[in-house]
């Protein structure tokens, strides 16, 4: 059996706070907070294996998001 690789996380801007609270639980969660363009962000997710967190909606819309971006409902 294939040893489980751990789930790395981009947190976009709009959540910094659980980019936060995900290191202290120990994973790896990097913050977007230079107000990089979406196509960006998702290229360093594919790049960097990485899972993008966002409340933007409009993410959904990018070919390159599926599989790859989660959108949290806003609270």
């Amino acid at each position: 059996m294939a040893p489980e690789i751990p789930t790395r996380f981009l947190c976009d801007e709009m959540l910094g706070s659980l980019c936060r609270y995900l290191r202290a639980a120990g994973y790896d969660a990097v913050f977007a907070s230079n107000g990089d363009p979406d196509r960006d962000l998702l290229r360093q997710c594919h790049d960097e294996g990485r899972q993008l967190l966002t409340q933007d909606q409009l993410i959904s819309e990018h070919k390159a998001a599926q599989g790859v971006a989660f959108i949290l409902p806003r609270c």
